[in-house]
């Protein structure tokens, strides 16, 4: 049983990391306009991972590195957004996304983006941290 909370655990901490290093790559852009490589790659990434989680069962899904795809993983991400409000964040990585120069609204998306990461990081670490449950004995 331990082992299996260990496990569970791992992946509230990856989900976590995950989330982190999404709002790595975009802090520069919001603070000075700043587009690297490392923000395309990570702003793929996440349209690619919450596309993923999103689809219809049986749908050709595109594999993603980020940890969005365990049952505790998924389950988070809904406790931040449903699914259907997670198209609103997708639809802002898109916009971030489809342009080299940085324009005000890229900026804007960029920071409603930024608040559902920091709201995921916060939620994944509170499970995280939170205590095994005691199991009860008859």
């Amino acid at each position: 049983m331990i082992a299996g909370n260990s496990e569970i655990r791992s992946r509230y901490l990856a989900l976590a990391l995950d989330a982190r290093r999404i709002m790595d790559a975009l802090l520069p852009f919001i603070e000075s306009a700043h587009r690297d490589e490392c923000l395309d790659a990570s702003v793929k990434e996440a349209i690619d991972a919450l596309n993923a989680i999103s689809e219809s069962p049986g749908a050709t899904a595109v594999h993603s590195n980020l940890a969005f795809s365990e049952y505790e993983q998924v389950q988070t991400l809904d406790e931040i957004k449903n699914q259907q409000e997670r198209k609103s964040v997708i639809d802002d990585l898109e916009q971030i996304a489809s342009s080299p120069e940085a324009e005000p609204q890229q900026i804007e998306a960029a920071m409603r983006v930024l608040r559902f990461f920091f709201a995921l990081e916060s939620r994944a670490l509170q499970h995280y941290n939170r205590p095994p449950a005691i199991p009860a004995y008859s």
